[in-house]
C-alpha cells in the first residue's frame, strides 16, 4: 500500500517567481538531505481510516519521528487541540515544529495575504507563484521566497513526511526523477525549503554584493484545494522573507502559549 501513498506527487518552488539577482546568489543553505529515502508506513492506516483519522495522525506521526530519531534531530510535541486546527494551520505547526527539532528557529508569523497567494498553487495544482509586483498586496517588500504544493492529501502530517523525509532520488518528487538528468534538480528540495536557514542566506547574499533590506521578516501561508488532476486534496505553502512585519492570523507566539498552559515542550530530546 506504499505506493498508494506515494502517489502523492509534488512540486518545489526556489526562489519563486523570477528574483533574479538572489537566484544568482545561489540555493539557500539548508540541513543535509540525508542518503537515502525514510519509506513512510502509514499508506494502509490512512487510505483504510481515512486521511484525517486520529490513525492516520498518529502513524504519518510516528513516521516523522522515525525519520528525526535517524538523523539525531529532536523529537516534536504536537501541541494541545492539534486536531481542531485546519490543515492549513496544522502545517504551519508542523513546518516549525521540523525546524526546531534541526536546531533551526521557528517561523513567527501565518499571513492571510501570503494564504492567498498559497491558494493559486493548490487550485492550479502547481508551484504557487510570486505576486509580480514582488510585494504582498498589503505593500511588503518579497525579499525570498520558498514553497512547495503536494497532491492528493490533505493531511498536513504526511505531507511534512514526504517533504522532508522522502524527497530522494526514488521518491515522488516529480523535479527529482532518476533516469531523467533534466529532472532531477530538485532532489531534496521540499526539505530545502522548509529546513531553510535565512539567517545564513542574507549573510551569503550580501558577501556577494547583493542589496538585500537588513531586517528580514519572515511571514508563511498555506492552502487546500480539491485536486481534480489527482483526486483528494493539494496542499500548498510558501514562505516570503519581507523588508517589514505583515500581520498575523495565527502566530507562533499563541501556539507556545498552548504548550505553556499544557506545561509541555514543542521539542524534546528522544
Amino acid at each position: 500500500m506504499h505506493r498508494l501513498i506515494a502517489g502523492i506527487v509534488s512540486i518545489l518552488v526556489l526562489a519563486a517567481g523570477g528574483l533574479s539577482p538572489l537566484e544568482a546568489a545561489g540555493r539557500p543553505a539548508f540541513t543535509q538531505p540525508p542518503l537515502y529515502n525514510v519509506q513512510p508506513t502509514f499508506g494502509r492506516i490512512c487510505t483504510v481510516n481515512g486521511n484525517q483519522s486520529p490513525a492516520c495522525n498518529a502513524a504519518a506521526l510516528t513516521d516523522i519521528e522515525h525519520g528525526l530519531r535517524i538523523e539525531g534531530a529532536q523529537k516534536i510535541v504536537l501541541p494541545p487541540g492539534f486536531s481542531r486546527y485546519a490543515v492549513t494551520k496544522q502545517t504551519f505547526i508542523l513546518l516549525n515544529l521540523v525546524r526546531m527539532a534541526f536546531g533551526l528557529p521557528p517561523v513567527e508569523t501565518m499571513n492571510a495575504a501570503v494564504d492567498a497567494t498559497a491558494m493559486v498553487g493548490a487550485q492550479e495544482q502547481t508551484d504557487a507563484p510570486v505576486p509580480r509586483t514582488k510585494r504582498l498586496r498589503t505593500g511588503q517588500q518579497i525579499e525570498w521566497a520558498y514553497g512547495s504544493w503536494i497532491g492528493n492529501t490533505n493531511n498536513a502530517l504526511a505531507a511534512m513526511f514526504i517533504w522532508v523525509f522522502d524527497d530522494g532520488p526514488g521518491s515522488n518528487n516529480l523535479a527529482c526523477q532518476v533516469g531523467h538528468p533534466q529532472q532531477m534538480w530538485g532532489c531534496w528540495g521540499h526539505r530545502e525549503n522548509v529546513l531553510a536557514n535565512w539567517q545564513q542566506l542574507m549573510v551569503g547574499l550580501r558577501s556577494h554584493g547583493v542589496s538585500i533590506s537588513l531586517s528580514i521578516h519572515p511571514a508563511f501561508g498555506a492552502a487546500v484545494a480539491p485536486s481534480p488532476r489527482y483526486g483528494g486534496s493539494d496542499i500548498s505553502w510558501q514562505l516570503f522573507l519581507l523588508n517589514r512585519p505583515a500581520s498575523a492570523i495565527l502566530s507562533w507566539s499563541t501556539i507556545l502559549k498552548t504548550y505553556y498552559r499544557a506545561h509541555r515542550q514543542p521539542v524534546v530530546p528522544f
